[in-house]
């Protein structure tokens, strides 16, 4: 009998729905561990670990009172397509997070989101009405997709909602995840350089604020790829990739230039002691004139060195402590400020930390969200200020969204923030227009 044929579903799905209305789920901070540890175990095993997030689309938009119950019957039909040991979170805005773990083929997602369709394809019913609901599904896995538990998080939600906008039974996910052959992979790879020929990488500025007075101090520079004026993809979805090609050295050179060049520009404005900021990736630090670089569009731009600050993430900071160790004070030397980016997300080793030149830690925006209610976010950034005043560090807050939010950021004592409770990403031209006097 066929799986996709509704009488399949009206014959099983009594057999499995009373063993599914006791399903346990877990919670996100369990999910999260069991992933990180399952990230452990890969590493030794060399199995893969797959995360992925799940929404659900009503074709006709008319669940009304009944939304809970097909929500909860949609995940029962989902779930009955798991493993015994896979890890199932149900959120309260009615996705569902599924973790699989010792994973020996990439392929097995597709095969995985066809059997979540295929569960799917007969329509629900629910009090004598039949509904019907599309997945949009996130993938994130490891190793194509690099990263620390909360990494994977961000990617398989950012992917989710991306495939939630492009319509129904929509999935993203790694080409090569998705069952992509190496050939597509390496066409992946000639459609960035490509992109890099014509300039579809482009720049956009974050301002960030003084706590205290609320005044500009900084801009950070965030990269983007703008494949057509309907498609801005955000680092997520193709740094990676950027890294994998090398392209991450030629356009991260070109982004710190422009950066320097934006910097004497607020200079020029009148936006004295304002200072430029710019992420650097671990491949980067690999190629051997990166110092020289750095200084060269400093220089080149007639930017005080002092104004540009250089931000490394806590992934970056574990991979390359040692090169690091050697290029970070020949940096401070010369003037330019490090920071540390994404803090409070890695099991980063607090001696490492002070060993290095570093002015300021800016807190992940998985923390700062959780600033008014969650008691492990807030722990973490106590602890942190605690760590960073003794050791005579600045602590910044990303990713701030709401008054309430900077409110309790404030009194908690964070020195600079930023997030679109200020002002959101714009060009260099946009934001020179919004700060003129």
């Amino acid at each position: 009998m066929n799986i996709r044929e509704a009488s399949f579903w009206k014959d099983i799905e009594p057999l499995f729905s009373e063993h599914l209305v006791g399903t346990r789920y877990c919670d996100y901070r369990i999910l999260m561990d069991r992933c990180e540890q399952g990230l452990r175990r890969a590493q030794r095993s060399g199995a893969g670990v797959m995360l992925f997030v799940i929404r659900f689309r009503h074709k006709d938009n008319q669940a009304g009172q009944h939304h809970d119950s097909i929500l909860e019957l949609a995940c029962q039909r989902v779930c009955s397509c798991l493993r015994a040991c896979d890890s199932v979170c149900r959120l309260d805005d009615g996705r569902l997070a599924i973790l699989s773990e010792d994973v020996t083929e990439p392929g097995l997602a597709a095969l995985m989101v066809e059997k979540f369709q295929a569960a799917l394809s007969p329509s629900l019913c629910i009090a004598q009405s039949r509904f019907e609901l599309t997945l949009c599904v996130g993938i994130a896995v490891h190793p194509q997709d690099r990263g620390d538990a909360t990494q994977l998080w961000r990617l398989a939600e950012l992917r989710a909602r991306q495939a939630f906008d492009n319509g129904m039974d929509a999935v993203t996910a790694p080409g090569i995840v998705a069952g992509a052959s190496e050939m597509e992979y390496y066409k992946l790879i000639r459609e960035l350089h490509q992109a890099y020929r014509n300039g579809e990488f482009v720049v956009v500025y974050q301002p960030v604020f003084n706590m205290e007075s609320r005044t500009l101090v900084g801009m950070e520079a965030l990269l983007r790829w703008e494949r057509d004026e309907q498609h801005v993809l955000y680092p997520a979805e193709f740094l990676d990739l950027l890294e994998d090609s090398g392209l991450i050295v030629p356009i991260g050179e070109s982004l710190l230039h422009d950066t320097c060049k934006f910097g004497t520009r607020l200079m020029k404005a009148g936006h004295h002691g304002v200072r430029v900021c710019v992420n650097v990736s671990g491949r980067q630090l690999e190629d051997g004139g990166f110092v020289l670089s750095v200084l060269d569009a400093v220089y080149d731009a007639d930017l005080p060195p002092v104004l540009l600050q250089l931000e490394f993430s806590e992934q970056v900071l574990k991979e390359h402590v040692s090169s690091l160790s050697r290029l970070l004070p020949e940096l401070r030397n010369a003037g330019v400020s490090i920071a540390i980016d994404h803090f409070g997300v890695t099991a980063l080793s607090l001696a490492d930390l002070v060993r290095l030149p570093v002015s300021l830690i800016k807190m992940d925006q998985s923390l700062v969200g959780g600033v008014m209610d969650d008691a492990v976010a807030q722990a973490i950034m106590s602890g942190s200020l605690a760590f960073a005043r003794g050791a005579g560090i600045e602590v910044a807050a990303v990713g701030v969204e709401a008054d309430e939010q900077l409110g309790a950021l404030d009194s908690m004592g964070f020195k600079e923030a930023q997030g679109s409770v200020f002002v959101c990403p714009s060009s260099a031209s946009g934001l020179l227009d919004t700060f003129s006097d």
